[in-house]
C-alpha cells in the first residue's frame, strides 16, 4: 500500500496542479491513506485480541488443572442423600421452641406480649 501512495504522489508531481488527474490521483490518494490507517487499525486490535485470547486459554488451563487436582479428593459416596434423612419431620421440635418462646435456631421470638386477664 505504501508504495501504491509513493507512486501516486510521483504521479500528482508530474502533471499540473489544475488538472482534473490531479485531482483524481489526490482522492485516490486520500483513499488510500485512509483505508491504510484503518488497517493498521485493525492489525493492532487484532494483535490485542490474540494477546488476551493467550491469557484467558491460560486461565482456562489452571482452571482445568485445578478441578482436575480437586476430583480426586472428591468422595462419590458423600454425594449420595439419604432419603430418610431429607424426609424427617422437624415440627416437634418446632414446637418445643416456639412453646418456651425461641424460633427453631435457638433465636429469641418477637412475639407480642398477651394481654392479661
Amino acid at each position: 500500500m505504501t508504495t501504491a501512495l509513493t507512486a501516486l504522489r510521483e504521479e500528482i508531481k508530474k502533471h499540473s496542479p489544475s488538472s482534473e488527474l490531479v485531482k483524481l490521483l489526490s482522492c485516490a490518494e486520500l483513499h488510500i491513506g485512509n483505508q491504510l490507517s484503518r488497517i493498521h487499525e485493525l492489525e493492532e486490535e487484532a494483535k490485542q485480541l490474540r494477546e488476551e485470547t493467550g491469557r484467558l486459554r491460560v486461565s482456562v488451563m489452571t482452571i482445568m488443572g485445578v478441578m482436575s487436582s480437586m476430583k480426586k479428593y472428591i468422595d462419590p459416596e458423600s454425594l449420595v442423600f439419604d432419603t430418610d434423612q431429607l424426609a424427617q419431620d422437624y415440627t416437634p421440635w418446632v414446637n418445643i421452641m416456639g412453646a418456651n418462646g425461641m424460633k427453631p435456631d435457638g433465636a429469641p421470638l418477637n412475639q407480642i406480649p398477651r394481654p392479661q386477664k
